[in-house]
């Protein structure tokens, strides 16, 4: 492959560093990154072999992905920007060891609040409750309602079908309960 066509393809790939970072959602070590993926996008060009039945992107971007992912791996840092952190109610606030989170936050409950939410609740479970046993289930167990929260891939499982078919169906069940919800001017 000519030094030319090597540009080329560098040009036109290296947009897929930028996509990736932003997916990652740290901007903080933009330049860090964009050089980890600078690394992957050079190898994959440099050993890129047109004749193998690869995509030319599709080849470049896992090689940038596996790049950055690598260069975070090392450096103890999370890939994906989900990632949450949980927070203790008793830890001190600032280092002061009299104060806690827990200290800050009010205990005011206001009633309205708490009618208005069990209100809403019970139309919720209504509608939920008229739907056919299966649906039901798919809905109560991929919310956790009454039980533990599980995933599409856990629910096909258990259903012994696929989870594409769990994820049509968890949908259209939503969509059928949005509708009533509607119906019964339900504030969302």
């Amino acid at each position: 492959m000519s030094d030319r066509e090597k540009e080329e393809m560098f040009l036109k790939n290296k947009i897929y560093i930028y996509w990736y970072i932003k997916k990652l959602g740290l901007k903080s070590m933009g330049e860090e990154l964009y050089g980890a993926g600078l690394l992957g996008l050079v190898s994959a060009i440099n050993s890129y072999d047109p004749n193998k039945p690869n995509k030319e992107n599709t080849y470049f971007t896992k090689c940038i992905i596996n790049s950055i992912n690598r260069y975070l791996y090392l450096q103890n840092m999370p890939k994906r920007k989900n990632d949450k952190k949980i927070v203790s109610l008793d830890k001190p606030i600032n280092n002061y060891e009299n104060c806690s989170l827990l200290d800050v936050i009010s205990s005011d409950d206001n009633v309205e609040e708490i009618v208005e939410n069990k209100e809403r609740i019970n139309i919720l479970m209504e509608v939920i409750n008229e739907l056919s046993s299966s649906d039901k289930n798919i809905i109560l167990k991929y919310f956790g309602i009454n039980c533990d929260r599980m995933n599409e891939r856990e629910i096909a499982k258990e259903y012994n079908v696929s989870k594409q078919a769990i994820s049509y169906k968890k949908n259209r069940i939503l969509k059928i309960l949005k509708n009533k919800l509607i119906v019964r001017k339900f504030e969302f």
